[in-house]
């Protein structure tokens, strides 16, 4: 799921190249299974210098995420469809994975059972889902819109040919009526 997270959100939403979707995409999934791997690791020490690769690996992987908002909005116009929306879905794709981070050393501490853990992650994994997924209709309804407002405006598409002259153009005709 990780790596459409991050596909969608660099390649689709912020326009990168997929060369540049891919380190951090590489990094990020490494960091989740170096992270998953210090769970099996009984020395105290080896455990932690995996947990800390880990954490260095999300640093990386989020600098390289943020650049590519820095990038974007570089290089697009102050008027581009949902550009805000754009850069806040890859800046709450950073921050989400900042908190999965902080729940995973809490279980790993022992600061949370292990049932309020669980609990986290079946919710947080779909909430997240949803979230972006919402946002990602955003921005393509925003892309829409503003591609029907461009055509009306060139006259490409006379607003005339969009709107009914009456309300039987809407029915279908006089005797048929909206809804039964």
């Amino acid at each position: 799921n990780v790596p459409i997270l991050l596909l969608l959100s660099g390649n689709s939403a912020l326009n990168r190249p997929v060369a540049e979707v891919s380190r951090p995409l590489l990094v990020t999934n490494i960091y989740i299974i170096v992270a998953w791997a210090a769970f099996f690791i009984s020395n105290e020490p080896l455990r932690w210098c995996f947990i800390v690769a880990a954490f260095s690996m999300y640093a990386w992987a989020s600098y390289d995420m943020a650049n590519w908002v820095f990038t974007f909005r570089a290089a697009s116009r102050a008027d581009f469809p949902a550009r805000n929306l754009r850069c806040a879905l890859t800046i709450g794709l950073i921050l989400v994975f900042f908190v999965y981070g902080m729940v995973y050393l809490a279980g790993l501490l022992d600061l949370i059972n292990p049932r309020h853990e669980l609990i986290f992650w079946v919710t947080a994994n779909v909430a997240v889902k949803l979230f972006f997924l919402i946002l990602f209709v955003g921005i393509r309804a925003s892309q829409f819109y503003d591609l029907l407002v461009t055509l009306v405006k060139l006259k490409v598409l006379p607003l005339d040919q969009l709107m009914p002259h009456d309300f039987e153009q809407l029915q279908g005709g006089a005797d048929e009526p909206l809804m039964d």
